[in-house]
């Protein structure tokens, strides 16, 4: 199980590039989806990004920030062409 800082450092990055980019987290979601063919689910992804101290809450997988910073590179990337 990840500790509460990886957990609460996979959300903070999540909640940035959600920013950087002005993403709604069902867009980030299905970004991620797209880019690791995993069903994220809203539901899913609000226990994610729940507070570490709720019982609903799970740590945010590290393959999910992986695959939104992919994605979002491929957009940055796509802007820039």
């Amino acid at each position: 199980m990840e500790s509460e800082s990886e957990q609460q450092r996979n959300q903070n990055e999540f909640k940035e590039l959600v920013k950087k980019y002005g993403l709604t987290n069902k867009q980030a979601a299905e970004l991620i989806e797209k880019q690791t063919n995993q069903n994220i689910s809203e539901r899913k992804l609000r226990t994610w990004l729940a507070d570490p101290a709720l019982i609903s809450s799970r740590a945010m997988p590290n393959w999910a920030i992986t695959g939104l910073k992919e994605a979002t590179r491929k957009i940055k990337e796509e802007d820039i062409k």
